[in-house]
């Protein structure tokens, strides 16, 4: 992401981790390799601490329920929920 500094572009590293995270979930999603579906959830997770990036709230709440950790896609899930109400 260092690299994108220079060209100042707005919100370049919360779209880098957006794209990274995507990537990785399609990975997962083809090659059903677990450690592609964590990675993914890292480059999110970074996005919403990051940038407050509410997509990155949604993919949180939906990759964490086949890695088994269904408190926090609730927590994620209902998090978007309260940001952004209309979604529902």
């Amino acid at each position: 992401m260092d690299s994108l500094q220079p060209f100042e572009i707005t919100n370049g590293g919360m779209e880098y981790l957006y794209d990274y995270g995507w990537v990785y979930n399609m990975r997962y999603i083809k090659w059903k390799n677990i450690d592609d579906l964590r990675i993914a959830v890292l480059a999110f997770e970074a996005g919403w601490e990051q940038y407050q990036d509410l997509t990155a709230l949604w993919n949180l709440g939906t990759l964490y329920r086949p890695l088994g950790d269904c408190e926090k896609a609730l927590n994620y899930t209902e998090l978007y929920l309260e940001k952004v109400p209309d979604s529902v």
